[in-house]
């Protein structure tokens, strides 16, 4: 909530008619214009807020400003939860009456009358448990009710370089009008049956179980069987079996972090390049709390993991995976391997709650391709970029975010080089500003891609924190149907009805266990449906 001094220094002055030319481009989308945007506003509500408890518990503040002297101010909820909010066949409710000040705030001879209330009279129906409600404030304005505007970041509103009327226009959400309030209560930490409906072992967009023999696979990847240890690997592959690079390769690239994004394990990243050649290789060790009940595993806290990590205690070792990099090759130019806490390849790795998982199915649902169990080959996997958003970090000297830029900088310069996808490629050049080398500047997690310049929002809360990872990897339109990687708006538009289904419906997206624990204990359902005018309420 702002302070009263914040609130005070929203109230200010309308502008001048040369800086109220036109409506912005969010609200035109909507087809609301200027008289819309300086009748009313809702400033104590975000577009997309996350809340806890009951329907018929709930009781939410909410406030703003009208342009009337004691003009009357009816919130409504959505009650035609199948259609869209924006679609002709809406219907609504009114869940509270309030009456704005009839004490002007004066600012440059344009009035400003506080309201506020409390949102209450919510029911199951209209507002699911687990699901979102959609919520539109109407305000008098002369003889009609006007949809107040509504806000995506309340802070923006506190740009003291702009008046009041400059403010609603910059700050105005990608939906406004419509305040979507999701309920996050059925996700919970210990809630895996629901983020986890899916008990197969690892199940493709399209919907094909990937499942193989994996004896058969690493007979492929190694015939020679030249690496069945985890030490063997690392000689085959450039490592002195301690980490550091053997003669003939460039100076291996170490980071370590937790990855709080999508699995929730301690990190002890490393890889190697060879001189002169794009081959690259990369095993990194995975690390939970041994002092954790059942042992180390996915879901142990950052700060243990991160400690063992940093210690590279054989104690906490849950698992190490491996990837290489074989340029020019026909079939399995990128290939997969793990390994036990002792070092010996195993056919599968513990990554969730949902039990060990083989390979290679259980990377290619976040590193693409597809794989063929007739010649049990895989086609189309990726290197993954190092989104450092996508971590936590010890305060550790040497082991922070800050100390380990550079290493990231090159751990992303060398994925620029295994074939990666235009997305990912695009995606790596636009975090360094086409600068990827040594020497060149931080990760700028800021990024947007031009795809989504006009959708910005939607892109930092919803496919930045809970799509990107893996989706810039998906790019495989010989799969049936096409795996997208999302990289523009119009690309997610399109598919937006499937991307509903397996959201809202078949619960399957995001894939990632952690991913999706995360995703439905935040606002982004809400970003999601108000965008898209969704006909749901996600529960």
């Amino acid at each position: 909530m702002a302070s009263d001094e914040e609130r005070q220094d929203m109230r200010i002055a309308r502008s001048e008619h040369g800086k109220l030319s036109g409506a912005p481009r969010t609200l035109r989308r909507w087809g609301l214009g200027l008289t819309a945007l300086l009748a009313a506003c809702t400033s104590t509500l975000e577009s997309s807020t996350s809340y806890t408890g009951s329907a018929t518990s709930k009781a939410i503040p909410i406030g703003g400003y009208a342009t009337e002297p004691g003009a009357w101010v009816y919130p409504q909820v959505l009650t035609s939860l199948g259609v869209g909010a924006k679609d002709a066949g809406a219907t609504w409710l009114s869940i509270g009456a309030f009456q704005a000040s009839t004490t002007p705030i004066m600012s440059g001879g344009e009035d400003y009358f506080a309201w506020n209330g409390t949102l209450t009279n919510f029911t199951n129906a209209t507002w699911p448990s687990g699901g979102v409600a959609r919520v539109r404030v109407l305000f008098q304005n002369g003889a009609t009710y006007t949809n107040g505007v509504t806000f995506d970041d309340l802070g923006c509103l506190l740009d003291g370089s702009l008046d009041f009327a400059g403010r609603a226009m910059k700050c105005a959400s990608h939906d406004s009008g419509y305040l979507h309030l999701v309920d996050e209560d059925p996700i919970t930490s210990s809630s895996r049956a629901y983020i986890s409906l899916r008990e197969t072992p690892v199940r493709r967009f399209q919907g094909t179980i990937v499942d193989n023999p994996p004896e058969d696979y690493y007979a492929v990847v190694d015939p020679t069987q030249a690496r069945t240890t985890l030490n063997d690997w690392q000689l085959v592959n450039g490592f002195d079996g301690f980490g550091r690079a053997l003669p003939g390769y460039e100076p291996a690239v170490h980071a370590t972090y937790y990855n709080k994004g999508d699995l929730e394990l301690g990190r002890q990243m490393n890889c190697v390049k060879k001189v002169n050649s794009p081959e690259v290789a990369c095993f990194v060790t995975n690390y939970g709390d041994a002092a954790a009940f059942g042992g180390p595993g996915p879901g142990d806290a950052a700060g243990p993991s991160l400690a063992a990590a940093i210690a590279k205690s054989s104690a906490a070792v849950v698992a190490t995976v491996a990837m290489e990099y074989r340029p020019g090759a026909a079939t399995n130019r990128v290939t997969f391997y793990a390994f036990d806490p002792a070092g010996v390849r195993v056919n599968a790795a513990e990554l969730d709650h949902q039990g060990a998982k083989s390979l290679p199915g259980a990377c290619l649902s976040c590193h693409g391709g597809r794989f063929n169990a007739a010649t049990a080959s895989v086609n189309g996997a990726h290197f993954l970029p190092f989104d450092v958003d996508n971590f936590s970090y010890s305060t550790t000297a040497g082991y922070t975010l800050a100390a380990q830029q550079g290493a990231f900088r090159a751990l992303n310069k060398l994925v620029l080089g295994t074939g990666s996808t235009s997305a990912i490629s695009e995606l790596i050049n636009g975090w360094y500003h086409n600068n990827v080398e040594v020497n060149g500047p931080d990760q700028d997690t800021d990024f947007v891609p031009p795809g989504w310049s006009d959708q910005k929002v939607v892109y930092r809360e919803v496919v930045k924190p809970y799509c990107r990872g893996c989706h810039v990897a998906l790019n495989d339109p010989a799969a049936a149907p096409a795996i997208f990687d999302i990289n523009t708006f119009a690309e997610l538009n399109a598919y937006r009805l499937v991307a509903m289904n397996r959201v809202c419906e078949l619960h399957d997206m995001p894939h990632s266990e952690v991913t999706r624990k995360l995703f439905w204990q935040s606002p982004a359902r809400g970003h999601f449906i108000g965008e898209f005018n969704l006909p749901t309420a996600c529960n």
